[in-house]
């Protein structure tokens, strides 16, 4: 699973959860939408935090330090409510877009250029066969082929060091891969009598292939998972290099 998703997701879980309490427990407007900004506010530092961005936690924590402010019973203070959230986020904002997503983007291109995925995605099968089987070996997997034809859905089986057996289903393209590569590869699996199935491609996948690899429990590899197991192994790589010449 890719972890940024999760990482959203947790986020969302956060600020719901924040807006649930505040309303079931106050029945003041103003207390109910004080909670729910600075519960949105701490979710989204606690997230950039976890990603390693503290500019841009810090930020949103003086966000909710101005919140606290505004949203306090002092008398003074109420006029200035939404001048001083305003700030805020506009703050934020200027940050987001003149500063966080210049680097986020060239961070991508970097990852990117890391994981050799471009390359990847022009490969004929053959050729993408062969780079994942280097891979799984790096990462201590055992992949075995299968035959070239009447390979009854699966590229490779793979032996992972836990002993489990995953039926694995390639595809280098730029479409996204639908329903038809996750039924064959759930048709693979009595016949290898492997574990588990996969799916890995370059691109994306259907909404309708999601659906069925959830019903089925067969795990997908999108672009963005590819790239994230890719440079792991790099990495680890390059560490080992360092521990020998050191």
């Amino acid at each position: 699973m890719n972890r940024d998703w999760m990482n959203r997701r947790l986020l969302s879980m956060a600020i719901a959860i924040g807006i649930v309490i505040s309303l079931v427990t106050f029945h003041d407007t103003r207390l109910v939408l004080g909670i729910t900004v600075l519960s949105t506010e701490a979710s989204l530092a606690a997230y950039y935090v976890i990603r390693k961005k503290y500019t841009v936690a810090g930020l949103f924590a003086i966000a909710m330090a101005a919140t606290a402010l505004s949203f306090s019973h002092n008398p003074l203070l109420r006029n200035s409510d939404i001048l001083i959230v305003a700030l805020g986020i506009a703050a934020i904002g200027f940050y987001n877009k003149y500063f966080a997503a210049p680097r986020l983007k060239a961070e991508q291109l970097q990852r990117i250029e890391q994981s050799g995925i471009q390359q990847m995605e022009e490969m004929e099968p053959e050729a993408f066969l062969e780079s994942m089987e280097l891979h799984f070996y790096a990462k201590g997997w055992a992949p075995e082929r299968t035959p070239r034809t009447n390979n009854h859905g699966a590229n490779l089986v793979v032996n992972k060091p836990n002993g489990n057996r995953v039926a694995v289903r390639l595809r280098a393209s730029r479409e996204a891969v639908g329903t038809r590569w996750v039924e064959e590869v759930i048709g693979s699996r009595p016949y290898y009598h492997a574990d588990a199935g996969m799916v890995i491609t370059t691109s994306e996948f259907t909404a309708g292939a999601r659906e069925i690899a959830k019903k089925n429990d067969i795990e997908l590899w999108n672009r963005s998972d590819l790239i994230d197991s890719l440079i792991e192994v790099s990495e680890k790589q390059e560490q080992a290099e360092k521990t020998v010449q050191a």
